[in-house]
């Protein structure tokens, strides 16, 4: 991990710590398994019911670890066979994480136990391990559902400097944080 990396990481979790707030995202519950929120399913574009997670707990492991660097991506986007896949990895995306082994072991069994193959209960993490058939991909934007939902906007869009690629969820996303995607939460900035 690079110095810059690592000062950032430490400057937010302290101020996290501090302020006694981490932003609240992804699946929460005493069995792992995410919770669809009262009042927030509505129809798709195929006129499916969709349900959003219920914001993992703020001091969870991979709240600190992982939301100090980039955007919280929700267990439910990937199948187990991905995230092991990619915590497997001696490198993330080009950085060196640093993470000691018992951390690590922590983060993918968080990530394992709430999988989209372990929560099919909401109607996107259905969708997305219908369409990966036998795929492991270690990017969520290298899942086919996700690249068709995403499929209709234009290649611009994503060169931004708001948005600048389509990994950035949350640059459209408002409600993302709370694990709601639903487009009514888009907001394509300029």
């Amino acid at each position: 991990m690079s110095n810059r990396g690592f000062i950032y990481r430490v400057m937010i979790i302290f101020l996290l710590l501090f302020a006694g707030v981490i932003p609240l995202v992804g699946v929460s519950g005493a069995d792992g398994r995410g919770e669809r929120r009262e009042g927030r399913e509505h129809d798709d574009d195929n006129g499916e019911r969709e349900g959003s997670y219920a914001p993992i707990p703020c001091d969870s492991i991979y709240s600190v670890e992982c939301g100090s660097c980039h955007f919280l991506y929700f267990p439910g986007l990937l199948p187990e066979k991905s995230w092991i896949k990619l915590m497997g990895q001696t490198g993330h995306f080009g950085e060196e994480l640093g993470l000691d082994e018992a951390v690590k072991a922590e983060i993918t069994g968080y990530l394992v136990a709430n999988s989209a193959d372990k929560n099919m209960q909401t109607e996107w993490s259905s969708k997305i391990m219908r369409s990966l058939g036998t795929l492991a991909p270690v990017k969520i934007t290298e899942v086919p559902y996700i690249t068709r939902k995403h499929g209709k906007i234009k290649r611009e869009v994503f060169s931004r400097p708001s948005v600048k690629t389509l990994s950035n969820c949350g640059a459209c996303h408002r409600t993302g944080a709370e694990g709601d995607f639903e487009e009514d939460g888009v907001k394509i900035p300029r």
